[in-house]
């Protein structure tokens, strides 16, 4: 413990110095300026860039406190986070990162903001940091992650041939396979591309035929968190026809069906062309509103996460489709979400899914008779339960069996928890303390002061405490959790 002290006192001493220019007056013996930290070994740069970042407040970020960081040759991690600062500051640091940028591996802009944004001259500005963010990019070769949320042309990590990882948070002007080498119309395959993420929403939607040449032509990737469905259906469905489909992806994460497009549920032949052609798919996210759609899930059979939603308002049958998924694979399932179904029977997905370690259920009714379970939900780490458009909530009987035996919970979500009694939570308490948990919120509960105290007294854990409920003012609420425990952060419901 001494010996971390004693290296983050150096760390704070050496960023100081930057930030008062220290070193600006060194010359070596020929009279040109003599970087000193051209032998720091690559971690100490970076906590040096970090510690000099946390030192920075809001929008007096200068150059001159990173220039001889930058410029050491040394940065293998360039990250910017939640930051303020004008954009000629950002295009001098980019500049001087460019100058000995040749280790560089990862190049982190998330939630960058300037200042300057809403002035006169914010486009020729935002011109100027696109390609000082290119400058730095397409002179890195050793790169293997970058995530941006400024724009830059994709072009410009062709040759990052390294690339691992790419995170994109803005609307590209570019087809977004410009990354891969062409050639004569063809393209050369990017195979260290294991994980990429693109920018989408409501306005903003990803083609498929942009899509199709990275499925095709970056063999290596594994995650994706946009819809493959349509792709996969352009590429494949003549082959799945004929029976001759064998390609073979190494997907092991991705969405099926589209949020932000109307109509985008996933359709039966994109998801069977998604089991025959990704035999190592562990996490999907899916939007259907046919139940056979939902049915033929069951046949990825390593899947490990599954969240599921119905497309339409009216909400899906959980008996018929959902149901048969987890007699099926729900083993295997250590994540699951259920979204917008009615008929939800929780004592099916506690036989049906023991090895659950999150459970989120937004459901519309549930299916009350089932045979309780004593070894339900014994690895279960986070739970949120919400029934949609009803200010009943779960049933005592359902929320005994979710509670009574989770002993590893950690995070506890119940809104609309209005079967949440004192009664019922001294039965909860008395088989399961919830001492490990850390997050809670419970919203139109009707605990009493008795059952607050009750509630507190056992959850030793307790840091976040969000709560509303009919029989007890948030105040007096409030007063009972902090003589308990005066270190829980509390929140009243009314905003």
């Amino acid at each position: 413990m001494g010996e971390l002290s004693l290296y983050r006192l150096c760390i704070l001493k050496t960023a100081w110095l930057l930030k008062n220019n220290y070193w600006s007056e060194v010359f070596d013996d020929d009279g040109c300026r003599n970087n000193p930290f051209k032998a720091v070994p690559p971690n100490i740069i970076n906590d040096l860039l970090t510690c000099i970042l946390q030192l920075t407040s809001s929008g007096t970020l200068k150059v001159t406190d990173l220039y001889f960081l930058l410029t050491s040759g040394r940065v293998e991690h360039f990250k910017l986070d939640d930051i303020l600062l004008t954009s000629e500051e950002f295009v001098s640091i980019l500049m001087s990162l460019s100058v000995s940028c040749q280790n560089l591996r990862f190049v982190t802009l998330r939630n960058v903001f300037f200042s300057d944004q809403y002035l006169s001259l914010h486009k020729t500005k935002g011109y100027m940091k696109k390609a000082a963010l290119e400058c730095v990019l397409s002179m890195s070769p050793r790169l293997e992650s970058v995530e941006s949320c400024i724009a830059f042309d994709l072009k410009a990590i062709r040759n990052c041939e390294r690339l691992k990882v790419l995170k994109l948070n803005f609307v590209s002007k570019t087809p977004l396979y410009r990354f891969l080498e062409e050639e004569d119309g063809n393209f050369w395959p990017k195979n260290s591309l294991t994980i990429l993420e693109l920018f989408e929403d409501v306005r903003n939607h990803v083609p498929p035929e942009e899509l199709m040449p990275i499925l095709k032509y970056c063999p290596s990737l594994k995650e994706i968190n946009t819809d493959v469905c349509r792709c996969l259906e352009f590429l494949h469905t003549y082959e799945m026809n004929t029976g001759t489909l064998d390609v073979k992806y190494s997907l092991e994460k991705c969405f099926l069906g589209n949020i932000f497009i109307q109509g985008g549920y996933a359709t039966i032949t994109g998801v069977h062309i998604a089991t025959l052609t990704c035999p190592n798919m562990k996490d999907i996210n899916v939007l259907v509103n046919d139940n056979d759609v939902v049915y033929a899930l069951s046949n990825f059979q390593s899947l490990k996460s599954l969240v599921i939603q119905w497309e339409s308002l009216d909400g899906g049958d959980f008996k018929v489709g959902v149901a048969a998924v987890l007699n099926k694979i729900g083993t295997n399932l250590k994540i699951l979400h259920v979204n917008n179904f009615y008929d939800v029977n929780f004592g099916l997905i506690a036989s049906k899914c023991p090895h659950l370690e999150e459970l989120k259920v937004e459901f519309l009714s549930e299916y009350g008779e089932w045979e309780e379970s004593r070894d339900s939900f014994q690895e279960l780490k986070n739970l949120y339960v919400e029934l949609i458009e009803s200010q009943q909530g779960c049933s005592e009987n359902t929320l005994l069996l979710l509670l009574s035996n989770c002993t590893e919970l950690t995070s506890l979500q119940l809104r609309s928890a209005a079967r949440l009694t004192d009664s019922v939570l001294a039965s909860i308490l008395q088989k399961n303390s919830l001492s490990k948990v850390k997050d809670v919120i419970i919203i139109d509960s009707r605990l009493s002061d008795i059952g607050v105290r009750n509630l507190i007294m056992h959850l030793h854990s307790l840091e976040y405490f969000h709560f509303s409920s009919s029989q007890i003012l948030f105040e007096e609420a409030a007063l009972i959790v902090h003589e308990i425990n005066p270190l829980v952060i509390m929140r009243s419901d009314i905003d």
